[in-house]
């Protein structure tokens, strides 16, 4: 019942993000309605229920223990973050938001954006490496990697990077030795489109 009101609050402020009220204002709201969820979240009250919930899953339905499994990875992401870092990445997150809308408006620079969105990595960063031994992560990477895909991690995609690294040079060294058996390398139909493209003789 708890983190159905924390879904309901987050949801809230997703909404926030798109309203089109006085800046200061908006920013005050979703700053205020992200401090209540941080403090629910560091509450004794929600730790005791979450350990409790652990400790007698053997009493619940696969689909409540999945369910709880995702709360307490919600709840172990969120716990512990010190109110002033949660209010600061909310503004940078909501200047930048304001930035790029006026940018693809044509009334920002690109410059002012990128300097917002720095902030935005910036304070995402400290985040981050802040729940690295809390959530038991290899590094802040594997923390933001987590934000998206509970089993993603760093290990995981470089692994994955290996793999398509070994296959295009094995496609790579294929193509090439059809090609040097080939009286014409590439189909003249092919090189009579492609001269044509604006990059071609780049």
């Amino acid at each position: 019942m708890v983190f159905t009101k924390v879904n309901h609050v987050i949801g809230v402020v997703r909404v926030l993000y798109a309203d089109d009220s006085d800046f200061d204002c908006k920013v005050s709201r979703i700053c205020t309605l992200r401090e209540v969820v941080q403090e629910i979240v560091d509450s004794e009250v929600v730790a005791e229920a979450i350990d409790f919930a652990l400790a007698n899953k053997g009493q619940l339905g696969d689909w409540e223990v999945a369910n709880l499994h995702c709360i307490n990875r919600i709840y172990r992401r969120l716990r512990g973050l010190p109110i002033n870092l949660v209010s600061c990445l909310v503004k940078a997150r909501v200047t930048c938001r304001a930035k790029w809308a006026l940018f693809c408006q044509g009334d920002e620079s690109a410059r002012n954006v990128l300097e917002c969105l720095a902030d935005v990595v910036k304070l995402s960063s400290e985040a981050a490496a802040m729940k690295v031994e809390d959530l038991g992560a290899a590094s802040k990477y594997d923390v933001m990697l987590g934000a998206y895909d509970g089993d993603l991690t760093t290990k995981k995609m470089d692994e994955v990077f290996t793999d398509m690294g070994a296959f295009f040079r094995q496609f790579a060294g294929e193509v090439m030795n059809r090609q040097s058996g080939s009286s014409e390398a590439y189909p003249r139909r092919l090189l009579l489109v492609t001269s044509k493209w604006p990059f071609a003789s780049t």
